[in-house]
């Protein structure tokens, strides 16, 4: 027996697919009311005329010194200043090409050769320079506990030499004249070991060769971390409490000059409340730098951020 279904008319077809327009109108409607205020649910998002970044984790930057920076903030802003000889490659943290354009090592990776960049340069117009490296881990090593990542230099041939704190003449045994002869007897001295050789060199402008103690296949990742990165010799790092006492003297001028930087981005600005980075044109890659700006705001939560 052959089945006859009823035919739809049109217009009754149509008559239901008003009514459910008309239905999911009003279900929409209401997902973007609020209680008896009846208020929008999403609040108005104001976006920056400029490529901006707003950085918010609760506090500022302290600290402009690859050196003594010891955790964000400060590490934040120090890989925004200042560039090492490798950085991070952000989807899989391998060591990339920096200020460094390549390198090598022996077969044991206990000797590397870093080739550096002609055009790095700082952000005065100074060129950046192997030896701006051996003489920014020397002083890394120096400040001891001071620079508390310092350890992570460790391994470079001669390190311990720097990192060893001065010795008095009563700790090394010297004594003084009058008491030798008064015991009748003089005091042999055992000498001190020479130190050996810093394994940071310079072997010019643009050919920088480090020699390790123990082999470390992962050397070039290793100097991607902040502790690795130089500061300029007229500019060893800064704290923000000194740069706000030199901004009060100038009269709230820029602090840009504060602070001598080789990275992405340069010190701008300090409000009260803020730490403003701005792109910097003396970045080697600065036409890859999308970011115009960073601006560090003391809040702890995204609304305040944002409003800042």
């Amino acid at each position: 027996m052959k089945a006859v279904g009823k035919k739809i008319s049109p217009r009754f077809a149509l008559r239901v697919w008003l009514s459910l327009v008309v239905v999911c109108s009003l279900l929409l409607g209401g997902c973007f009311k609020g209680g008896d205020g009846g208020e929008q649910f999403y609040g108005k998002v104001v976006v920056p005329g400029a490529q901006e970044f707003r950085w918010s984790d609760g506090g500022l930057p302290k600290v402009f010194d690859p050196a003594r920076a010891a955790a964000p903030p400060d590490t934040d802003a120090v890989r925004a200043l200042f560039e090492g000889l490798t950085d991070y490659e952000p989807g899989t943290l391998r060591p990339v090409p920096a200020v460094a354009s390549r390198w090598e090592s022996d077969d044991e990776g206990l000797r590397w050769t870093f080739h550096l960049r002609t055009n790095a340069r700082w952000s005065n117009g100074d060129a950046v320079t192997a030896q701006d490296f051996v003489r920014s881990w020397q002083r890394a090593l120096r400040l001891g506990e001071r620079a508390p990542h310092s350890k992570l230099l460790s391994n470079i041939e001669g390190a311990q030499s720097l990192a060893a704190p001065l010795q008095t003449m009563a700790q090394s045994g010297a004594e003084d004249e009058s008491a030798r002869v008064a015991r009748g007897a003089a005091k042999t001295v055992a000498p001190t070991p020479a130190p050996h050789a810093f394994g940071g060199v310079a072997l010019d402008a643009h050919t920088l060769r480090v020699t390790l103690q123990r082999p470390d296949k992962n050397f070039p990742a290793l100097v991607a971390h902040p502790a690795f990165r130089p500061v300029h010799e007229l500019s060893v790092g800064a704290d923000l409490p000194e740069l706000r006492e030199e901004q009060t003297r100038d009269g709230g001028q820029s602090d840009e000059a504060a602070v001598v930087t080789n990275g992405a981005f340069s010190l701008s600005r300090l409000a009260g409340d803020s730490v403003e980075l701005k792109r910097a044109q003396s970045y080697w890659d600065a036409p890859s730098v999308q970011l115009e700006r960073v601006l560090f705001v003391d809040r702890s939560d995204t609304e305040g951020a944002l409003a800042a």
